[in-house]
């Protein structure tokens, strides 16, 4: 492990002497500064009651916990309060979002994790304190970790993204730092990980994304009916939620084999992932005339209510981007075949709710399934509906994830 937090310091080290001499391209640049400027997020004074700190790589990892810290009874559950969370993660997307859950929350700290520098690290955990450390999935870092070690009088708990069978990095790192391993699947537990308990906790996201669909559920308006691009009655319906270039060519493609006819019948609603991006939002445009492209921030969850199905952005190109929101509206969806960034994407697919693809041959057919022109694909529709309802149903049974985090967190 000690060897492991030294290549890591050197391998800082060496950015920083790259970037005061020559330069870094633009997104290293900006990831290490970064890192650097975490002091800008630091309190004016800190209290001498310790911390509870959690991690995650970036938002997508932290939202995954944000219904146990944002609600203040269940931080209290777990021994601590909104004054006593340090939240950090290491990636520069973060950066405004944590800085919006500082202020709203009134938390210790929301800001970057220092860099993998002793110094930096001994001064992260002087100031702020923590006494127990919440790792949201896997964002490992040598120094930090073997800092936490000696620094850390409660240890680690981990949330892993998949029933773990711990890497060789993972095992050097977390190994005889975490007390306790929480797992999504219920099937998953009663096990030992890294030789350490390991309990049932599910996915708090599941928490926050029941309460959002109760809320849409009650207001009689739909939330795209300002801007519109609601559901229209009668009409088979699509959103292209989280959408890169290449999700909306594959569609296009797709529209393509289908016909005029057919693609005049579907209503197509969606939401580009960089919505920033002008260029992006443009060609998305471009390549879905017949699309509403909507780049808005906030409201893609409640967007899902009442479409016919939906097709998630990320599959071809970064890796899926959450699909826990459809599944949860019971909308039969469609992505492309790289899920390696949802771990629950495969217990989606294997409950029949969520359809992968890979060529545009594919994305028709399944297209035509939502359509339903025919006796036989609206029958298939229908089967399909009933496995996405299903599978919806498994997964609003284990709400109250946050609540088992909060109890286990308090256990250690």
């Amino acid at each position: 492990m000690r060897g492991l937090g030294k290549i890591s310091e050197a391998l800082f080290r060496g950015l920083r002497v790259v970037d005061s001499w020559i330069g870094l391209p633009l997104k290293a640049e900006e990831s290490l500064h970064f890192r650097l400027g975490w002091r800008r997020s630091l309190p004016v004074r800190v209290s001498d009651a310790t911390a509870l700190w959690i991690h995650g790589a970036s938002v997508g990892e932290l939202e995954d916990l944000a219904a146990f810290f944002s609600d203040a009874e269940l931080l209290a559950q777990a021994g601590y309060s909104p004054e006593r969370l340090v939240l950090t993660a290491s990636s520069i997307s973060s950066a405004s979002k944590l800085q919006s859950w500082g202020q709203e929350l009134g938390l210790r700290y929301a800001g970057p994790l220092p860099p993998e520098s002793s110094p930096e690290l001994e001064d992260f955990f002087h100031r702020l304190r923590p006494d127990l450390l919440v790792l949201s999935h896997s964002d490992i870092w040598p120094r930090a970790l073997e800092e936490a070690r000696t620094a850390l009088p409660r240890g680690a708990l981990w949330l892993p993204q998949r029933t773990p069978e711990p890497t060789a990095l993972q095992r050097a790192c977390l190994g005889g730092l975490v007390r306790r391993v929480g797992l999504r699947e219920p099937s998953a537990a009663a096990r030992d990980v890294l030789e350490v308990p390991a309990d049932f906790v599910g996915n708090p996201r599941i928490d926050r994304i029941v309460r959002r669909i109760e809320a849409a559920r009650r207001r009689p308006e739909h939330v795209l009916e300002k801007h519109g691009a609601a559901p229209q009655r009668g009409r088979v319906s699509l959103i292209l939620g989280s959408a890169w270039t290449e999700d909306a060519e594959m569609l296009a493609q797709a529209l393509d084999i289908l016909g005029a006819e057919k693609r005049r019948a579907l209503q197509l609603v969606v939401f580009p992932h960089e919505v920033r991006n002008s260029p992006v939002v443009g060609g998305l445009q471009r390549i879905l005339p017949e699309a509403r492209v909507l780049p808005l921030e906030g409201i893609l969850l409640e967007s899902f209510r009442d479409f016919t199905a939906a097709f998630i952005g990320g599959g071809f190109r970064t890796g899926l981007h959450s699909v826990l929101e459809p599944a949860l509206w019971e909308r039969p969806t469609l992505c492309g075949p790289d899920l390696r960034k949802q771990p629950q994407a495969s217990s989606l697919r294997d409950g029949g709710l969520l359809r992968t693809i890979h060529r545009p041959e594919e994305l028709a057919a399944q297209l035509d399934l939502i359509l339903g022109g025919t006796p036989e694909t609206a029958s298939n529709r229908e089967l399909w509906q009933r496995a996405s309802a299903e599978t919806a149903a498994r997964l609003w049974n284990q709400k109250g994830a946050a609540e088992r985090l909060a109890l286990l967190i308090r256990s250690l």
